[in-house]
């Protein structure tokens, strides 16, 4: 329905998906449902959008396809296993969704936002700690903007970008050149429990309460700290003394 509506009058020629979920857990934690709701919005609400919309992309003459992916879909996020999976699914469907839809001269491309205070975002963004480890790993040295996506994806869906397709472009700041592990920090903060899979019919939430770490999660990620140096930019530490008594760190 959402498409018949869109390709009403000139029909359809751009599309933009920018659905998405996430988790915030270890993996040992992650209820099955949680994961399956973040595969879901993620990767198989992009199949079904793309799925309808081709056709009537081709009978317009083609257009652009362009999906919200994230910096997590092409590094390795611990404790952000379902979002990252499913971003980078999202991602080789982008290219494998461009060589076979280029006949029909439809363009297919992804934009991978770094940290952006969105809602989505906004408990990791909160968290000083977490923040301040995000910009260290920003070669720009900002935090961006929901503007710096939107002209990303303006690009890619405009004339400009007509001789493009099956790119996965970096809107992060540099931070893809420098990438460290920031989720271990935000697990432990303020933010766990709050990186939430919402839906029209509810939010799951890992914590099942307001804030905090479930029963058992911050033991399990003291020991799975305790066992794991710390990968950072330069070189690897361990965590220092006590680091990974107080629960552990993020993304």
């Amino acid at each position: 329905q959402a498409v018949r509506f869109a390709a009403e009058g000139n029909g359809l020629q751009i599309v933009v998906a920018s659905a998405g979920v996430g988790w915030l857990a270890p993996i040992a934690t992650i209820p099955v449902e949680a994961w399956r709701n973040v595969m879901e919005v993620n990767l198989t609400g992009n199949f079904l959008t793309l799925k309808h919309a081709a056709p009537a992309m081709r009978e317009a003459g083609g257009g652009a396809y362009t999906v919200i992916s994230s910096i997590a879909g092409n590094t390795a996020a611990p404790y952000m296993t379902p979002y990252a999976a499913a971003k980078a699914g999202v991602d080789m469907f982008v290219r494998s969704a461009a060589d076979e839809l280029g006949p029909w001269g439809i363009r297919v491309n992804s934009v991978q936002p770094g940290l952006v205070p969105t809602e989505l975002f906004a408990s990791l963004y909160e968290d000083s700690e977490t923040r301040a480890e995000y910009l260290d790993n920003m070669t720009l040295g900002r935090i961006g903007s929901a503007d710096d996506v939107a002209a990303a994806v303006h690009f890619l869906s405009g004339p400009s970008a007509s001789w493009i397709t099956g790119v996965c472009l970096p809107v992060d700041g540099g931070h893809h050149l420098r990438r460290r592990d920031e989720s271990r920090r935000a697990i432990r903060g303020p933010g766990a429990g709050r990186f939430r899979c919402d839906r029209a019919a509810g939010a799951l939430d890992h914590s099942g309460r307001e804030g905090g770490m479930p029963p058992g999660l911050d033991h399990l990620l003291s020991r799975h700290l305790g066992r794991h140096p710390r990968r950072q930019h330069g070189g690897v530490r361990r965590p220092p003394a006590g680091d990974h008594a107080s629960g552990p760190a993020h993304q």
